[in-house]
């Protein structure tokens, strides 16, 4: 028997020892199984359009070995450089007010806040012992008068005695010629004569005398009826003094007495007018009173040394201000210090600047930061920081040309936080790579270029993408 044969008959016999199966379902059960049609094509829809959106995600999909860049075209504009400055808004103008007699504080019309005008009473001091001595005084003054008018009449006795004593000694003179004169007349006479001249002459002397006392008398008694005027006045001054008026116009800072507190005299009464800042809402604090006139606010901040060299009198400046931060006012520079402050080493120099229009939200005190316009460059060549890099040659930017980047040698000038003036090297429109995104990272060297705050005015054109390129 062949081999075919054998296998065959081997077959037939497995199969007749096996058992026979009976069907679960019917064909006719199956049918009613079987998915409809319409879902088969429908799935078979969706595959298609996944396989073809896999196909245009394929053929798009950047390479594995491509740099992206971003880039931004050079324009001109005006380049505005600025030097910043914080500091807080100062009073130019202030009075701190002591009173100069001691006493009682009483009468106190003011608080802190209050509006005051110039020679508007504050409060009172009361010293009825200022009374005595005002009196005093004014009893020596009239003491001082009554001996000042017998002086005069002193004087005026003396100018006649003299007056007397002097037509007395011509007469004498006559009667003496008139003796000699006469051929009748003795030696005896004559000696009469002679001797009663004498005598006529030594009496116009001692009413001279008298006369020069009296006037020495008169003139001793005008200097002390003028000192004696002068204590007089000062002691009214002292005693008006016991009412306290203010210096200035302006605004009450500051309040360190209450009534009934006493209080000491010898203060005084200085007003700071120096335009140098040097007055705030806490200056004078020792004194009983701070008046601020809110009218001679201005600025005061603090450069660092850097900046200092650029900024000059004049300069325009704009301010802002923490607690109104709608508010952004302009100014120009008044004052610099010579001298520069130096704090844990670090050395700034104080500015003052004056404000162009006072706004009634300001308060002394209130912190400000500053942006003093120290350079104006008009139809300058910009670029953002970020475009600029430098190695050992000099400063270079990265110049799209055939969609390429390529290193062109760049000279700057200006610059701000956020911007460079291109001196040479650029022309405008030129595309400038601002930063670059290696392949597979999304992490990117450089920053794109920011335009805002202080630094361009005029100038526009921030980063923009490009696409991408194959890197070297």
């Amino acid at each position: 028997m062949s081999a075919a044969r054998r296998g065959a008959v081997r077959t037939a016999e497995e199969s007749a020892a096996q058992p026979a199966v009976t069907p679960l379902h019917s064909a006719r059960s199956l049918r009613k199984k079987r998915a409809p049609k319409w879902l088969w094509q429908a799935l078979g829809a969706v595959a298609v359009v996944v396989a073809a959106a896999l196909l245009i995600w394929q053929a798009v999909k950047p390479a594995t070995n491509t740099t992206r860049y971003v880039t931004t075209t050079v324009q001109r504009g005006t380049l505005t450089v600025t030097a910043s400055g914080n500091g807080s808004v100062v009073v130019a103008k202030s009075s701190s007010v002591s009173p100069q007699v001691s006493g009682t504080v009483s009468n106190l019309q003011v608080a802190v806040g209050s509006k005051v005008a110039a020679g508007q009473k504050l409060f009172d001091v009361v010293n009825d012992s200022l009374d005595g001595q005002s009196a005093k005084s004014l009893a020596s003054y009239r003491q001082a008068v009554s001996s000042l008018d017998r002086a005069y009449q002193s004087v005026t006795q003396a100018e006649q005695q003299v007056e007397q004593a002097e037509l007395q000694l011509a007469k004498d003179e006559q009667a003496y010629a008139a003796v000699r004169a006469n051929p009748a007349s003795t030696a005896d006479q004559r000696s009469n004569a002679y001797d009663q001249i004498q005598i006529s002459q030594t009496n116009v002397d001692a009413a001279q005398q008298g006369l020069d006392a009296a006037r020495s008398g008169l003139m001793a008694s005008k200097s002390s009826k003028s000192s004696s005027y002068q204590d007089y006045q000062l002691a009214l001054a002292n005693a008006a003094k016991r009412s306290v008026k203010a210096p200035i116009g302006g605004v009450v800072t500051s309040l360190n007495v209450q009534n009934g507190d006493s209080i000491g005299g010898g203060g005084t009464t200085s007003v700071s007018n120096a335009g140098s800042g040097g007055s705030s809402s806490g200056s004078g604090s020792g004194a009983a009173i701070v008046i601020a006139d809110l009218g001679t606010m201005e600025a005061k901040v603090s450069v660092s040394e850097v900046d200092r060299a650029k900024i000059k009198v004049g300069q325009k400046t704009s301010l802002t201000f923490d607690a109104l931060p709608n508010l952004t006012s302009t100014g120009k520079v008044s004052s610099i210090d010579a001298v520069g402050t130096t704090t844990q080493g670090v050395v700034t120099y104080n500015v003052i600047i004056q404000l162009d229009a006072l706004d009634g939200r300001l308060n002394p005190g209130m912190t400000t930061a500053a942006a003093i316009t120290t350079d104006v460059r008009t139809s300058a060549l910009i670029v953002p920081r970020s475009a600029v890099k430098s190695d050992s040659t000099g400063s270079y930017v990265q110049v799209m040309q055939s969609g390429q980047p390529q290193r062109v040698a760049v000279e700057t000038g200006a610059s701000t936080d956020s911007d460079y003036e291109v001196t040479s090297g650029l022309k405008e429109g030129d595309t400038v790579v601002t930063q670059s995104i290696a392949a597979g990272s999304s992490s990117a060297t450089g920053s794109s270029g920011s335009r805002g705050g202080f630094g361009m005015f005029g100038g526009g054109g921030g980063g923009r993408p490009v696409a991408a390129v194959k890197g070297d």
